[in-house]
């Protein structure tokens, strides 16, 4: 039996299906989202006795930045719309999306994403 993939199960995915993002951009996104999953810091109803974090994700998170580090985890961690990330931080409307590809940008200059 072949089973069909979902393409827009993540608004990652969705703004790659919209040519809002590259391929490259989506993949350091990925990766972002399996190094947190990976480092047991995403919340859970059971907590683990020592999360163990990775070296690159607490090294691109420093290289980030607070501002780009808010707007990855809003959308890649908790696949939260950009208007929310926009409405929390108190930014001009529509300017989400260019803070985020500058977040992705980073991260695949950070990992050699090419």
């Amino acid at each position: 039996i072949t089973r069909a993939k979902r393409l827009n199960q993540t608004l990652l995915d969705t703004y790659l299906l919209k040519k809002l993002i590259t391929e490259s951009q989506h993949d350091a996104g990925i990766k972002y989202y399996k190094l947190w999953r990976y480092s047991g810091l995403e919340p859970k109803t059971t907590s683990a006795l020592k999360p163990v974090v990775s070296s690159g994700l607490q090294k691109a998170r420093m290289q980030l930045g607070k501002p780009l580090t808010s707007i990855l985890d809003s959308v890649i961690l908790y696949n939260e719309p950009i208007k929310t990330w926009e409405v929390n931080y108190n930014v001009r409307s529509k300017t989400g999306m260019t803070v985020l590809i500058v977040g992705l940008d980073t991260l695949c200059d950070i990992w050699g994403i090419s």
